[in-house]
């Protein structure tokens, strides 16, 4: 009798490590929760201007006392729905506010860390309560009770169970959590082209022109940048409407990027000014320019009626960029140019830079 009572106490003992046991794995999922948070969710969205997520209805479940053991799986299970749901929101924030392949690695290399935490915290759940399994099997060897060892033996395999589903889950929040960081890699990549990219045109956008000014500020090679703006572009909106100029800006920069060498750098500066950025010196920025002014000369296709047939010609800036200078300086040099070769309204001649 008095063995089945040592027995009894330690299988109450062995319960007892097994709340303790819960608890603790459910204070560590908080922790994670609370480390995403704030590693992970705050620093991203300082970086996008977004607001970040926010975890802590589901660490106060996991949390809250008076939690029994039978309650621990559905309470799982109801966090687990919406750390998901969170992270499919703030992943979607983070695909429309991308703008960098920096930005992208940042926010990859945090998520990837987190599913590193949180296999680890399954991990070490998983062995602990596997430790107490034993334990409590061991118990019930050494037990001459018949009903106390049924049911020390039921504890155990109750245990096991709980141990191989605590296995399923850890690698199931991984491997969302994989997937959405997937999802996200590929997000941010579209974003980022998307953001660098003049939607009407195709061409790189001021923001990424702006980028790559960075890049050549750094730089002594020979290198020059044209500036090109169609003449009397307001004209055509005017008499023809605005839907004929986007068709006009379209075809202009299907035709800049015909007839320039793939390589070469082409942009919408903004309005109906395009930038062309060539490698080589004014001889070779002087070619191009005179190529340009040729091909863009023409008759374009730009609707029904009279905007089928619209005459439309382009004028040129040519600027050396020079070792040391600031795309601004270089800019100002273009813009003076493609201001002094400008030709009046009543002169038809296409303007050709000397």
């Amino acid at each position: 009798m008095l063995d089945g009572m040592v027995s009894l106490k330690a299988s109450l003992e062995a319960w007892d490590q097994v709340d303790a046991l819960l608890r603790n794995a459910f204070a560590a999922y908080a922790e994670a929760l609370r480390h995403f948070e704030e590693h992970v969710g705050r620093a991203a969205a300082g970086k996008f201007k977004i607001a970040g997520p926010s975890f802590e209805p589901q660490r106060a479940a996991l949390t809250r006392a008076g939690l029994s053991p039978a309650e621990t799986l559905p309470v799982l299970e109801s966090v687990s729905r919406a750390v998901e749901e969170q992270l499919r929101t703030f992943a979607q924030r983070l695909c429309q506010n991308a703008c960098s392949a920096e930005d992208l690695r940042d926010v990859v290399d945090a998520l990837n860390g987190a599913i590193r935490a949180l296999l680890e915290t399954g991990s070490r759940h998983e062995q602990a309560m596997r430790t107490v399994a034993g334990r409590l099997q061991a118990a019930s060897e050494s037990d001459n009770v018949a009903m106390l060892r049924v049911l020390v033996r039921h504890q155990s395999a109750e245990l096991t169970r709980l141990a191989d589903e605590s296995q399923r889950h850890s690698q199931a929040v991984a491997d969302q959590l994989r997937q959405q960081v997937a999802e996200l890699s590929s997000g941010l990549e579209s974003a980022r082209d998307e953001a660098r990219h003049d939607p009407l045109t195709g061409l790189f956008n001021r923001r990424a022109l702006e980028e790559m000014f960075r890049a050549y500020e750094g730089q002594s090679a020979p290198r020059c940048l044209i500036l090109l703006d169609i003449d009397r572009f307001k004209s055509v909106n005017d008499q023809h409407g605005y839907l004929a100029g986007d068709e006009l800006l379209r075809q202009i920069a299907a035709r800049i990027q015909a007839v320039l060498a793939p390589s070469t750098i082409v942009a919408r500066w903004g309005g109906d000014e395009f930038i062309i950025l060539i490698e080589g010196g004014l001889p070779a920025g002087m070619n191009v320019a005179r190529h340009l002014n040729r091909e863009l000369c023409a008759r374009y296709r730009l609707g029904d009626g009279k905007a089928a047939n619209v005459l439309v010609q382009a004028s040129v800036g040519l600027s050396e960029w020079r070792a040391g200078e600031n795309a601004e300086k270089v800019l100002r040099r273009a813009d003076l140019a493609l201001k002094s070769r400008k030709r009046p309204p009543e002169e038809s001649p296409p303007n050709v830079i000397q």
